[in-house]
Parts: structure tokens; sequence; C-alpha cells
């Protein structure tokens, strides 16, 4: 019977869970660069919302403003009654004053907000869809091939679209090597739909 692999980093004895590394080291490498490095501290309780009032809300320079503690996906978090909620909305709410309704979104202005900025004057109350055209404004929408699970490029993707109509799906599909049923997503626009076919 085969044995599991071990992670590869000295004096851990826990399973691999990709590259060579269990699950910890492997997020930590994917999140920091490096397997030994961890995320910065969690703040104490209290501690975090001291950081918000003395220097958050009182901060007047231009540059983004960055979180000093545990954040998720980059994006900055604070504890409040025991659960993990943004940090960003927080400031936004005592410097701009409650969302006009509860579907509205702490937006950055400032496209870092994957990066931990707190900036006051980077946030901004918007829908989700003016989120969204932010975030493709800014580049850090993740869509066509810097999405993880994308086996095509955004030029194959326009090459799969160009074709529509042209041969049958099937014959697309195993021309990329994706299925009929991708194709179909793309000929329709439930995929890639901001692209315009190859010329």
């Amino acid at each position: 019977m085969a044995t599991k692999a071990i992670c590869k980093i000295d004096g851990c004895s826990k399973k691999v869970h990709g590259g060579g590394l269990c699950n910890t080291h492997y997020t930590r490498k994917r999140l920091h660069g490096d397997p030994l490095k961890s995320g910065p501290p969690r703040a104490a309780a209290g501690e975090a919302r001291r950081f918000i009032d003395a220097v958050v809300l009182a901060h007047e320079g231009d540059g983004c403003l960055q979180w000093p503690f545990a954040t998720g996906g980059g994006y900055a978090q604070i504890r409040i009654n025991g659960k993990a909620s943004p940090a960003y909305r927080l400031v936004c709410e005592l410097a701009h004053g409650a969302p006009p309704s509860p579907e509205y979104e702490a937006t950055h202005n400032c496209g870092r907000g994957n990066r931990g900025c707190v900036h006051p004057g980077h946030l901004e109350w918007k829908t989700h869809k003016e989120n969204m055209a932010d975030k493709i404004l800014h580049g850090t929408h993740i869509r066509g091939e810097r999405c993880g699970t994308s086996k095509l490029t955004e030029s194959q993707a326009r090459e799969v679209l160009r074709l529509k109509g042209s041969k049958p799906q099937r014959e697309i599909a195993a021309e990329f090597g994706i299925s009929r049923a991708a194709v179909g997503y793309i000929h329709r626009g439930a995929r890639w739909a901001w692209l315009e076919p190859s010329p």
C-alpha cells in the first residue's frame, strides 16, 4: 500500500496538498510567496478599532493606508462580535455615513483594496455593478485567463467565438481541448461575454 506524501518543509509531517506542500504551507506560499511566511497578526480585541479611530480616520495623506492586521484575500478584516468582518466597510461607514441601502458596497477608488488599503478618502459607497466595473477598470477583476481554472487564453476564446456557426461545437471543443458545453457558453455570451470575435 502506497504511503501518503509528506510536506517537503523540514519538521512538517502533514500530508501534501499541492506543490509538495501541506495545505498550510501551500496557502502561505500562494498568499505571501514564501511557504514559511504567515500573514499579519490578528489584532487583539479593541486594538484594530483603536487603530481605526486614532490612525485611519485621522489620516490626511494621498497614498494608500495599509491595514497592519489580519486580512482575508488581501482585504482588511476586523472582528466584530466574534465574527470576521470587512474593516474597510466599517471605515467607509465611519467616514462617509451609512450606505444608501444595504445593497451598497464599500468600494476602493484606488483599486488596492486587495492590498489592504483602508484610506478613508479611497473608500465610497457604490452598487455591486459599479464595483465590478471599477474592478475591470483597475485590472483587479479576476476573469478570463486570469482565473485559475481557465483552460483558454483570451485569444483562444476569441477564436472559439469567431468559429461560431462555421463548424460544429464538438469539433471546436476538440480543437481547443474543452467541453462542448464550454463552447456553447462562449457562443451564448455566458462566459467571456466581454469579448468580440477575432477578425
